[in-house]
């Protein structure tokens, strides 16, 4: 196979991302060309082995006539324009419990500090922890995007040009979330257009509704959210953690081509998702305003 790039040429779009704002979800859609072409299993792929042992997850399902995914997390919902459509609902990782938090012994303050109690946010209810819903997507994801980031020899049939493309990894530990990808010819063109600095508001607001899901949001860490753009199209984001975020593999420009991206401390899968939400509402925007 003859590798090509969104970088260098437009290509048909094979998958594209969407932003479900209400009721918060990220929508993979998946070309039905993509699928016909593709020539081995996936569910043997080293990946998938490597994350199974890894996470003790079941089976990774492959039946795009149904839910896929390990634990068929992807929720398939239909067919539109020949792309088959899954719904990845944001899972809800800090749950609170009927236990008093065991920190404030249930008042909600910090009597130390005076203040709200850092571990409950003045509630006084005891929080567990849940990873394993955002790690089965964020390895779902990792399957996935590694297998879409193959382009196939034959291009489908869509009218309209792949924007972007993402690679995620999952691991314990440091850079556990970590993803790349690149941005296409068209939409680095698009992002040009923005001034320097210039805000995107609604990849901004996913990033808050996907965390807020999540974890909560404490009011400070609004600040710690952004997705602007820089000079030539290049964009940074940024989500609460040590630096976290994605911005561009390089600075070198290159008229007329697109540039590769990648990420900064991503840790966790919860980082991970939170900037596949950007990314998600990003690619829902740029498509509106694209004509491809």
């Amino acid at each position: 196979m003859e590798f090509r790039y969104i970088t260098k040429e437009n290509m048909p779009c094979w998958y594209e991302l969407s932003w479900q704002e209400k009721e918060p979800a990220i929508i993979l859609r998946i070309h039905k060309d993509f699928i016909k072409n593709l020539d081995f299993k996936i569910e043997e792929l080293p990946i998938v082995k490597f994350l199974r042992e890894d996470f003790d997850f079941n089976e990774f399902s492959t039946d795009f006539e149904g839910d896929i995914g390990f634990d068929k997390v992807f929720k398939r919902i239909g067919e539109k324009n020949r792309f088959i459509e899954f719904l990845i609902k944001i899972p809800e990782v800090k749950r609170e419990t009927n236990k008093k938090c065991s920190h404030c012994n249930g008042s909600g303050k910090d009597e130390d500090l005076e203040q709200d109690c850092f571990f409950c946010e003045g509630t006084g209810k005891d929080y567990i922890m849940d990873w394993y819903p955002a790690q089965v997507i964020s390895a779902s994801f990792s399957v996935l995007t590694t297998l879409l980031s193959f382009h196939c020899e034959t291009d489908t049939s869509a009218t309209t040009s792949q924007l972007l493309t993402v690679e995620t990894m999952t691991r314990e530990g440091m850079h556990g979330g970590s993803l790349n990808g690149e941005i296409s010819i068209p939409l680095c063109e698009w992002l040009s257009s923005f001034k320097d600095y210039a805000e995107i508001p609604e990849a901004v607001q996913s990033m808050i509704t996907a965390y807020r899901r999540m974890f909560g949001l404490r009011d400070y860490q609004i600040f710690d959210f952004r997705f602007y753009v820089r000079d030539k199209g290049r964009f940074i984001a940024n989500c609460p953690g040590d630096a976290c975020g994605m911005h561009p593999s390089d600075w070198y420009f290159e008229k007329g081509k697109g540039y590769k991206f990648s990420c900064h401390n991503v840790d966790t899968p919860m980082q991970q998702i939170t900037l596949l939400a950007s990314l998600a509402a990003l690619y829902d925007k740029a498509r509106k305003n694209i004509k491809t």
